[in-house]
């Protein structure tokens, strides 16, 4: 049966649909005496109509509600209504593993954690005399605070083992299949006594946690067949790979953990959760190739033989370590790898974007360039000599737009090195451009549309990627005109070419195309290629190895540069190295003798905050967290945000209530979305997100949560960024990078009745972006790169097919800003427009209508919003009370990490390998 929104079920009110399954359907609902939100699931009519069924079930969950533990989700209330059995459980916002899953296996790190996690609350819920029998993805949540397991108590009383004895929980179970001789669970995690038909107890739900994690370290299920009968027999009979296989970085102690987890005999298996999790604990403080240490219940005591054995490994360790302490004093041994870290200068960030900062060490190991973000908001270039303690800005970078650094403004930065050491070439407003670490004019060496990437060999010729769709190009380090160098493969539905590194002999080099990131060697000789193997980031040559990042580790794989082919296996070095996997940015970099330079993944909490038109700060909404894409609803009830899943790093819409910062979420899917805005009347939100391999398309979906997303405007060729909606709810402008130049951005209008055909509205090579319709809709408010620098203007709006004049006519255009300016917003009655200055401060100007012109008063400052990082335009920045007197911002107060990583003499790792 289903439950209709707005009914109710006793005193609880239903709200949405959360889901179903073969216990029955889920929904969000609000406890009406509490005022809370809980999750209610309703039995399916043939269990309900079971009563010996709905006696045990009642009985048991009551069992079930007494348990108090972080990592299980929490039984409220048993009741009946008008026939309707159902559960009130405790609402978690989050992600099941499941989905989690669908898009790869999960960092270590984060496995580790979450198996830690759930095997806590697996032996809590033994120790209770419950087994859990159906864990599976599926009935595990990940939240903000962890992980979550759903679903217990709702199947009979296991056989007692070791001294548990009780209940077990079957939701996908029909009424019928719980005595004994049958199947129970859900087949993929179903250990072979539930195949067949035994008695299952906790080592039943330890088969299952195994099975579990082996699919969150490699990401394929631990048995697979083709039929259920074939799947039953791999679990029978068959022994999954061994983890490294598929993640050769995982320690050997957890390919012991899962393959203990997996035995076939259940007294071969580990013999309590308790146990389970220390060993994990262990694995996850650094111990993992060390021997496994001795927390398995069936080692119950040490024999004297294995005592004497023991006490003889030290004595011969002993004589060992004297030995080499001898042979070390006229030996010495290599220099270990030192490990150090590089700071922003006081007042400079580098940026939040996922590869920021752009940075590379000189060949010889000894400077570190990258890109920063002054607290005026513009890009600069920085130079770090690592045997001083401060960071210098090169004269004549520091105007480079760096967006806010979220990396909204791809191509500009990147720098890269000449191999003499003396020069930086780094992309910056339109050209590829060089500078003398000694000092000097920035010289201007071709045009390019941004870059991605550039390479130099002793030869003095510059490999470089524009940013776009083109292949690579070639350029005398002099200057000159660039000339093409790799094509695209139309077949392969290659959109770019990027990230070119020159290999030793100066003549080939390695690159990434796009969207596959496909590590490929190109010539400079030849279009010819050859293909390596698919990477997540950029790759580069250092020391006879491949480096490059796969799943969020940083890997060296040895590389034959002779004969160009790999010739082992690839290690770590790092893990949660920042990379942009749409770009194949990484933050990365490595020098010709043994220095490695990298940054580990950066997380910026902010708070939402009123101040007043003075910059008095007011109350705050919602929680601090990391969030993006800010915009106030019309009626200043709701605010919608994106919002980061620390965990997963998924990116997911949400709401907040004004008043009292009750949240909603809209989205949750493995898609990311960037931002969104609101309907006239508040009711709706249309957002963008980015689903499969496509680039950001436009939905709508209703802002209570309650219903599905539907596609506004689904097109190939570029990402679409929704910016305004009409105050007559007919149009929505909407941003576009041009997918040959993505410095360029464009304003579009979509009509939202009839044909819903889009209409460009500015095309003037440069970028226009931050579209905002007045309040009358008559004009729209921009921000353009033009001049040189973002500055603000108004444009009038002239309805499709109303007239002929021309929208992009540079008559009906005002300047507005002064010194730069960004982000403008209209007051709510149309006689003031708001921007961000160049300067950081929140600036003000009086408007006055004129009939079909505009005239613009004094730029009076408001407040300084460059003390308060996070306001730029990646982060959502700032917006409007209904009532024009108070602003909204997204104040960062907490970012990290912010260090860069050096690594000297990072070969001396393999030694221990």
């Amino acid at each position: 049966m289903g439950l209709a929104v707005g009914s109710r079920l006793g005193p609880y009110e239903i709200l949405a649909a959360l889901g179903a399954g073969g216990m029955g359907e889920v929904y969000r609902a609000r406890d009406t005496r509490l005022d809370r939100i809980v999750a209610i699931k309703i039995l399916a009519d043939a269990l309900a109509s079971d009563a010996t069924f709905r006696e045990r079930f009642a009985r048991e969950a009551r069992a079930i509600s007494q348990i108090d533990h972080p990592h299980i989700c929490t039984l409220y209330d048993v009741g009946e209504h008008d026939g309707t059995a159902f559960l009130v459980m405790q609402f978690i916002e989050g992600d099941t593993l499941a989905a989690r899953l669908s898009t790869g296996s999960l960092p270590l790190s984060h496995t580790l954690r979450y198996a830690s996690e759930i095997a806590g609350a697996l032996d809590r819920a033994h120790r209770s005399g419950i087994v859990h029998r159906d864990l599976k993805p599926a009935n595990i949540m990940l939240t903000r605070s962890g992980a979550k397991l759903l679903d217990f108590g709702l199947a009979k009383s296991a056989a007692p083992i070791a001294g548990v004895t009780g209940l077990s929980m079957l939701p996908t179970t029909p009424p019928g299949l719980t005595g004994r001789g049958t199947i129970l669970g859900t087949l993929q995690y179903m250990a072979p006594e539930q195949l067949e038909g035994r008695e299952a107890d906790a080592r039943t739900d330890i088969f299952a946690f195994g099975a579990v994690l082996y699919e969150m370290v490699t990401g394929r299920k631990a048995f697979e067949g083709r039929s259920p009968a074939s799947l039953i027999g791999a679990i029978l009979k068959d022994v999954p790979p061994p983890i490294a296989v598929n993640q050769p970085l995982a320690p050997a102690a957890l390919d012991r953990v899962v393959k203990t987890c997996l035995a076939k005999d259940p007294d071969e298996r580990w013999q309590s959760a308790g146990d389970l999790q220390r060993e994990l604990r262990w694995i996850a403080e650094g111990s993992a190739d060390s021997p496994a240490p001795g927390t398995r219940a069936r080692s119950r005591s040490v024999s004297r033989a294995r005592l004497a054995w023991i006490v003889g490994s030290i004595m011969l360790a002993a004589v060992v370590g004297a030995i080499t302490f001898a042979l070390a004093r006229t030996h010495p041994q290599p220099p270990a790898a030192i490990r150090f870290e590089i700071l922003p200068p006081p007042g400079t960030n580098f940026g939040i974007g996922p590869a920021n900062p752009h940075h590379a060490i000189s060949p010889d190991g000894r400077r570190v360039a990258f890109t920063l973000i002054e607290s005026s908001g513009r890009g600069a270039i920085a130079l770090r000599d690592l045997s001083a303690l401060d960071a210098r800005i090169l004269p004549g970078t520091d105007g480079i737009r760096l967006g806010n650094g979220t990396e909204t403004t791809p191509g500009n930065g990147l720098p890269f090195w000449s191999p003499d050491n003396r020069y930086i070439g780094f992309f910056a407003n339109g050209a590829l451009k060089k500078i003398a670490v000694s000092g000097g004019p920035v010289q201007t060496l071709c045009s390019t549309v941004g870059g991605e990437g550039g390479t130099w060999n002793e030869e003095g010729t510059i490999v470089f990627a524009p940013s776009g769709s083109s292949g690579l190009f070639r350029v005398s380090a002099a200057g000159g005109t660039p000339t093409p160098v790799t094509i695209l493969d139309e077949l392969k539905k290659e959109r770019s070419h990027r990230h070119p590194w020159f290999l030793p002999d100066g003549r080939h080099f390695l690159y990434v195309a796009i969207p596959s990131t496909t590590l490929y060697v190109g010539s400079l000789d030849s279009r010819q290629r050859q293909e390596l193997f698919t990477v997540e980031s950029k790759a580069i040559y250092a020391e006879g190895h491949l480096l490059f990042t796969r799943n969020g580790f940083l890997l060296a794989q040895p590389f034959d540069a002779a004969v160009l082919r790999v010739t082992g296996e690839a290690f770590p070095i790092a893990e949660d190295v920042g990379v942009n996997r749409e770009s194949a940015r990484a933050a990365l970099s490595a020098s010709s003798n043994g220095v490695v330079t990298y940054r580990r993944l950066g997380t910026t909490i902010s708070q939402l905050m009123w101040v007043d038109r003075a910059g008095k700060a007011g109350e705050v909404v919602g929680e601090r967290a990391t969030l993006r894409g800010m915009h106030l609803s019309p009626d200043g009830t709701h605010v919608a945000v994106v919002l980061t899943d620390p965990a997963t790093n998924a990116r997911d819409l949400w709401t907040y209530d004004v008043a009292g910062g009750r949240k909603t979420r809209l989205t949750s899917d493995a898609a990311d979305e960037a931002t969104a805005v609101w309907s006239p009347d508040s009711s709706r939100v249309i957002f963008n997100a980015r689903r499969s391999d496509r680039l950001f398309d436009l939905y709508q979906t209703p802002a209570n949560g309650t219903g599905q997303a539907n596609a506004v405007l689904v097109s190939d060729g570029n990402s679409k960024f929704p910016t305004s909606w009409s105050s007559d709810g007919r149009f929505l402008l909407f941003d576009t990078t041009d997918p040959t130049n993505t410095q360029k951005g464009d304003l579009w209008v979509l009509p939202l009745n009839g044909e819903r055909k889009p209409i460009q509205i500015t095309a003037t090579g440069f970028s226009e972006l931050n579209g905002r319709f007045s309040p009358d809709n008559r004009w729209i408010a921009y921000q353009s790169n033009e001049s040189g620098r973002d500055e603000v203007s108004v444009m009038a709006f002239v309805e499709p097919g109303r007239s002929s004049d021309s929208v992009g006519n540079a008559s009906r255009r005002w300047p507005v800003s002064v010194g730069g300016g960004r982000q403008p917003h209209w007051s709510p009655d149309g006689k003031e427009l708001f921007y961000i200055g160049s300067d950081g401060y929140l600036v003000s100007v009086p408007v006055t209508s004129h009939g079909s012109s505009l005239e613009f008063g004094t730029p009076q400052p408001l407040f300084d919003l460059a003390s308060r990082p996070g306001v730029g335009a990646g982060a959502g920045g700032y917006d409007v009370s209904p009532d024009g007197r108070r602003f909204l911002i997204n104040r960062s107060n907490d970012t990290t990490p912010t260090a860069i990583t050096v690594v000297l003499n990072w070969t001396a790792d393999i030694a221990t390998r």
